[in-house]
C-alpha cells in the first residue's frame, strides 16, 4: 500500500470517526470521549466538531440520528457509517505504515539529537519515546476490529 492510496481525512475529522468507534454520541461527548482516550492529549474545539460533523454528513461518513430528550426538545446523536468506517481503517492503515517508517528509519531517535546538538549535557538526557506516549496500537486494533 503507498502512503497516497485512497483519500485521505483531516486530522479533526480521523479523531471524530476515532471516538465514534466506540459507537454513537452526541457532540459534547464525542468531545469528552475522545480526551478520555487521548487521556486529554487531543481535542477538538466544538465550532471545528459540528462544522467536520456537518462536513462528514454531506460525505457519508457519519449519520445524524435524531433523538427525543426528556425536556421534548430535538437532540442530536451521531454515529459513524459504513463508509466512516472505512475510511477510518484506511487511515490507521496509512499512519500504521508511517510509525513503522518512523521505527524503522529512526527518526525519533535522530530528532531527539538534533534537539539536543550545541547544548552541554543534553546527549545524556535519554531520547523521548514518541510512539509510547498513548497505547496507539492497542486502540488501532480496535478500530480494525470493526470490520
Amino acid at each position: 500500500m503507498s502512503i497516497e492510496d485512497g483519500p485521505q481525512v483531516s486530522e479533526a475529522s480521523f479523531l471524530i470517526l476515532f471516538a465514534l468507534a466506540w459507537g454513537p454520541s452526541h457532540g459534547y461527548g464525542i468531545r469528552r470521549r475522545l480526551r478520555g482516550l487521548t487521556g486529554r492529549e487531543f481535542d477538538v474545539p466544538s465550532a471545528t466538531l459540528y462544522t467536520r460533523l456537518e462536513r462528514m454528513a454531506e460525505h457519508g461518513y457519519v449519520a445524524e440520528i435524531e433523538v427525543k430528550r426528556r425536556d421534548s426538545r430535538r437532540g442530536r446523536v451521531y454515529a459513524m457509517t459504513s463508509m466512516g468506517r472505512h475510511m477510518l481503517r484506511m487511515e490507521v492503515r496509512r499512519m500504521r505504515l508511517i510509525m513503522e517508517l518512523i521505527t524503522r528509519l529512526g527518526v525519533d531517535k535522530w530528532l531527539a539529537k538534533k534537539r539536543g546538538a550545541g547544548r552541554p549535557g543534553a546527549e545524556s538526557s535519554p531520547p523521548p519515546d514518541i510512539l509510547a506516549s498513548h497505547d496507539i496500537p492497542f486502540a488501532f486494533d480496535r478500530i480494525t476490529e470493526l470490520s
